[in-house]
């Protein structure tokens, strides 16, 4: 049987479970010593004001760490005044282990009696730190069997200091008119979906829950998606900015999902990390950071972007960075591209297949492909092409053999930094087609390359280069001098591989370890090879 409990002062004390019936009612529910569980049934419709723990404790005694339950569901919780919040959650004095429990029902916030539509500027939940942030325990939980609509314009989960909340059930964040309602409250079928808010230093976690939402902005310690949760956002351009986010965990039983009916941005100084079965799909384009700082993003299950035909799908802004981990996966669909502006890095590792039709380039960027033939088009008859924009010097870092299907340069953009990793003697970089557009006058395309070794650089000279006016400027091979610590001319053939067209990058030394010596010793110049149309 459950023990008495005991409410602040002007509220009475009773036995076993309680209901907040009073209309208006402001209630901080705490239990006496001996008590190990309270639940709570609200059934006025414009209680919303609940907390569990005193609010000034005092000399009062009273048990600590009890297990709040809200019970009973179809309430209709509802806020008359704009300037207040709805407000729900656990007291800093509640014990360092408490919970506060949201279940076995469907629960509406932020709506008003009279059918008129109510969004109050926020629907909070909170929960306090009990000593400034150690009490790991302490959770606001969102059942399993619960189902919370939140009328307002974002419903703030407050997790102060380290304790976090636990999202199991489902959670719909709405922000629109309500034509009717009753007591029992259905959503409705025209409803759109507001902004979802985690804020403060605490955390949200996902556990196996579903949260509805506009958009999922956090400015805490992060966010979690473990056992199969999932995010769903409906606006046109979702946002998501947290200092940690992580879809997933180590059980590839389960798949985490974020979905997107629009555009998703994580914004600057969001460090994302995607484990496992896990998947982000979207609608629009995924945006790693934007104009005011670095994002980076770890994906190691599946990310699918249905983006718009020949548009930017994933864009990593300035100092971002996205790493594809072993075996995982990005689908750009309707020949998408991946665009990376300055100082960006994207990182492809063994097993990961990245499908796009091109990867553009800004400035100075990093393409890191560490597995095998990693890069695909959308359609995986071939690899992704590397589109260079004006001004831009991509370095590409390849340690398997890996091909790039075309590379298009545009305007001044004609110089591509290699750095070779590799370890086999049959590795190699190969470019199948390299051709110019908008040239204003004749351009040299040059390579300048780290850890040149004879046969390992490939080049098809197709019709498309020809037709392209490129051969009418030089193609030019620089290697890396490590003594000079300066890129260098190489005398280099353009060797027939027996397929029309199709020539391997050699240089013409005795042999390697002469080369060595010749490089260590002496700052030479070497002729460069010109091939003019």
């Amino acid at each position: 049987m459950l023990a008495s409990v005991a409410f602040a002062t002007n509220y009475p004390t009773v036995d076993g479970n309680y209901v907040v019936s009073q209309a208006g009612a402001i209630v901080d529910v705490y239990a006496p010593l001996g008590t190990t569980q309270v639940n709570i049934t609200v059934t006025a419709e414009n209680a919303y004001y609940l907390y569990a723990g005193p609010l000034n404790p005092g000399t009062l005694e009273y048990q600590k760490d009890v297990q709040y339950f809200l019970t009973g569901g179809a309430t209709v919780v509802r806020n008359d005044n704009a300037e207040l919040n709805n407000l729900f959650g656990l007291r800093k004095d509640a014990g360092a282990s408490a919970t506060f429990t949201i279940d076995n029902g469907t629960y509406n916030f932020g709506v008003k009696k009279d059918g008129v539509a109510y969004n109050p500027e926020k629907i909070t939940f909170q929960t306090y730190s009990e000593t400034a942030g150690n009490d790991e325990n302490k959770k606001m939980i969102f059942g399993a069997n619960s189902v919370v609509n939140a009328f307002g314009q974002r419903l703030s989960i407050e997790s102060m200091g380290s304790t976090s909340t636990i999202i199991k059930g489902t959670v719909n964040v709405y922000n629109t008119a309500i034509p009717s309602f009753t007591k029992s409250v259905e959503v409705p079928t025209d409803a759109t979906y507001g902004t979802f808010a985690a804020i403060y230093s605490g955390k949200a976690v996902i556990d196996g829950g579903t949260v509805n939402a506009s958009q999922i902005v956090t400015t805490g310690t992060g966010i979690s998606v473990i056992n199969g949760g999932k995010f769903n956002l409906y606006a046109d351009t979702a946002v998501i900015l947290a200092n940690n986010m992580v879809l997933g965990d180590d059980n590839t039983s389960t798949q985490e999902k974020i979905t997107a009916n629009g555009n998703l941005t994580f914004r600057q100084t969001t460090n994302f990390v995607s484990k496992a079965n896990s998947l982000i799909e979207t609608a629009g384009f995924v945006n790693v950071g934007d104009s005011n700082g670095k994002s980076s993003i770890e994906i190691g299950g599946t990310l699918d972007i249905k983006g718009k035909s020949g548009s930017n799908a994933l864009i990593l802004e300035k100092k971002s960075s996205v790493v594809f981990g072993e075996n995982s996966k990005l689908s750009v669909a309707s020949a998408g591209r991946i665009y990376m502006n300055s100082d960006s890095v994207l990182t492809i590792k063994e097993g990961a297949e990245i499908e796009a039709e091109f990867i553009h380039t800004i400035k100075n960027v990093r393409i890191e492909l560490k597995g095998t033939e990693v890069l695909r088009n959308a359609s995986g008859t071939s690899s992704a092409g590397l589109l260079l924009n004006a001004g831009s010097t991509p370095t590409i870092y390849v340690s398997e053999t890996n091909t790039i299907r075309t590379v298009s340069m545009n305007n001044t953009a004609n110089t591509i930094n290699l750095e070779l990793g590799f370890t086999g003697a049959e590795d190699f970089i190969a470019f199948n087609d390299i051709y110019a557009t908008n040239m204003s006058s004749n351009v040299d395309v040059v390579f300048n390359v780290k850890n040149f070794e004879n046969n390992r650089i490939k080049i098809q000279l197709s019709t498309n280069s020809l037709n392209s006016g490129l051969l009418s400027g030089n193609v030019l091979l620089n290697t890396f001098n490590e003594t000079s610590g300066n890129y260098e001319s190489a005398d280099v053939n353009l060797v027939a591989t027996g397929v029309s067209g199709v020539y391997w990058l050699n240089v013409a030394v005795p042999e390697p370890a002469e080369w060595a010596m010749i490089l260590g010793s002496l700052a030479l110049g070497f002729a460069m090879y010109r091939r003019r149309k």
